[in-house]
């Protein structure tokens, strides 16, 4: 029985490319830029620096799916483009997942649905309805924004302010390195931004992993390198007259 070499072969290792992401600088300035030229897209660029989503994730998702109270997102759908328009399809995992919102981004998605039911009685309507897209180019906010749009819009805006290399997903990559700087643990963020596996995470921002263990490498070389202190007696004898 001849052997089949291709069993045996291995495929080429490929190369994990170190990922740019940007300056807290430059996702500021990005967002700042675009408060100024549509307030209907400028808090969906912030929510996805807070909260590392996918473009189709944050174009499908629905007032139903944020819960102000509990400051939380379910994120379970996207939004892709297809012949004729878009459609809604499951995440790239095909998992639902939540996400935490702090008091920055409750007070986003706040003033966002002010604005959403302020736009929508002027147009005549009573009240928003429970199936809107938190993020939507239309007053009634039953069409979602197609993510080649947002895409679009992000361009021109990072071009406005100086950042031609910057990508909309890199707002993604800033979340991640960002956190991953700040100290929170892998399987945390992984969760955060819908890997499927941490080691995923892990592969992706090895950079950020390596200048955490840089720090760590400083902190214990201050650690022991200190000089110690001399230990004062707390019990002198005391002299007799």
């Amino acid at each position: 029985m001849k052997a089949n070499v291709a069993e045996r072969a291995k495929p080429p290792r490929v190369a994990q490319r170190r990922v740019q992401a940007p300056s807290v600088d430059v996702v500021r300035d990005v967002i700042e830029e675009a408060e100024k030229r549509d307030p209907k897209l400028a808090p969906l660029l912030m929510l996805a620096a807070l909260t590392g989503m996918r473009r189709g994730e944050l174009c499908a998702l629905r007032w139903s799916d944020v819960d102000l109270e509990l400051g939380t997102l379910e994120v379970s759908r996207s939004v892709v483009v297809v012949v004729g328009g878009v459609a809604e399809k499951t995440t790239k995992t095909d998992r639902s997942r939540t996400v935490a919102l702090d008091a920055v981004g409750v007070a986003l998605l706040k003033r966002q649905q002010e604005e959403v039911r302020k736009w929508v009685k002027e147009a005549g309507g009573k009240s928003l309805p429970p199936d809107a897209f938190v993020f939507s180019p239309v007053v009634d906010s039953l069409l979602p924004f197609r993510p080649d749009n947002v895409t679009s819009f992000f361009i021109r805006v990072r071009n406005d302010v100086g950042a031609p290399n910057v990508r909309l997903h890199d707002l993604r990559h800033f979340t991640a390195t960002q956190l991953i700087g700040a100290g929170v643990d892998v399987r945390t963020v992984a969760g955060r931004l819908g890997h499927s596996d941490p080691s995923l995470t892990l592969r992706i921002y090895s950079h950020a992993l390596e200048e955490r263990d840089r720090a760590a490498a400083t902190i214990m070389g201050n650690v022991l390198s200190a000089k110690r202190k001399k230990r004062a007696n707390p019990q002198l004898p005391s002299k007799t007259g």
